[in-house]
């Protein structure tokens, strides 16, 4: 993840946008408020995955994408206010509580950018990265091959991977990856010429990659049996050697960067809010 700074706060008099949503760069005011918002969202008392998916209706509204949550307003700051309700969240996880979304298309997405990254040798294969997904998602979910062919069954071993998490160091991976959200937000580029909307799919993931390659580290499946103590320190450890590796592998990566565009080719956003469930 590139890191912000100051020469990147370019600060226009009138907003670029397009008839479809805005595009970035934009007023500091917008993008600063914008960036406050998402971080906002990240520490709202409600599962992750639903606040994971309340940043893709407000970016999806703001790219002027078809949203679950309302439409895009005349300004940036009116489209936010909507979003800004303090029972607005609340209501929404309700109502994503009861459709009960799977992920299996999310593993399907994150399973096709490892495959390209991993088997495209004129760019270089991160051998860390290939050592790590081995030793992690193909031990304990199948290859990457079966991944693509079965989604479904896998999510949900992912799914279990995360529970025996939470059953012994409960919230932990909850704390780690709302940490990362906002470390993404208030550090990562705005990259010019991209809507909001694709700027929370590069989020989603990363962070799903990361949570992934975690929630399968030998060394943590390794550390469960071993008490909390334990399995915090091996958390800990993984979770810095995996972001670090993730990140060194995928950031500005073609194969990345061509899955990502490539995301719900058709309409609506089944993908992109699949995604939100890993």
């Amino acid at each position: 993840m590139a890191q912000s700074s100051v020469a990147l706060k370019i600060d226009h008099q009138t907003p670029v946008h397009r008839s479809t949503g805005w595009v970035f760069p934009l007023r500091q005011v917008d993008q600063d408020a914008i960036r406050d918002a998402m971080i906002a969202f990240c520490y709202e008392a409600a599962p992750f995955a639903h606040r994971l998916q309340y940043m893709v209706e407000l970016s999806a509204c703001l790219s002027g994408r078809e949203s679950e949550l309302g439409e895009k307003a005349p300004t940036v700051s009116d489209t936010l206010v909507g979003f800004q309700s303090p029972t607005e969240l609340e209501r929404f996880s309700i109502e994503v509580s009861k459709r009960m979304t799977q992920g299996d298309d999310g593993v399907s997405v994150l399973a096709q950018m490892a495959q390209m990254r991993l088997s495209e040798t004129e760019w270089g294969v991160g051998e860390d990265f290939d050592a790590l997904w081995n030793a992690s998602v193909v031990a304990r979910l199948g290859s990457t091959w079966t991944l693509l062919k079965d989604p479904q069954t896998a999510w949900r071993s992912l799914a279990s991977q995360v529970d025996a998490l939470d059953a012994v160091i409960p919230g932990r991976m909850d704390q780690f990856s709302t940490q990362f959200c906002v470390n993404y937000w208030s550090r990562c580029f705005w990259r010019s010429g991209e809507m909001t909307l694709a700027h929370t799919q590069r989020l989603l993931a990363l962070v799903g990659l990361v949570r992934m390659t975690i929630a399968c580290d030998p060394q943590v499946r390794a550390a469960r049996g071993e008490g909390r103590v334990a399995l915090t320190q091996a958390f800990e450890a993984a979770a810095r050697r995996n972001t670090w590796m993730t990140i060194r592998a995928f950031d500005q990566h073609p194969a990345f960067e061509s899955v990502l565009a490539s995301l719900d080719p058709v309409a609506g956003l089944q993908e992109t809010r699949s995604l939100c469930q890993i």
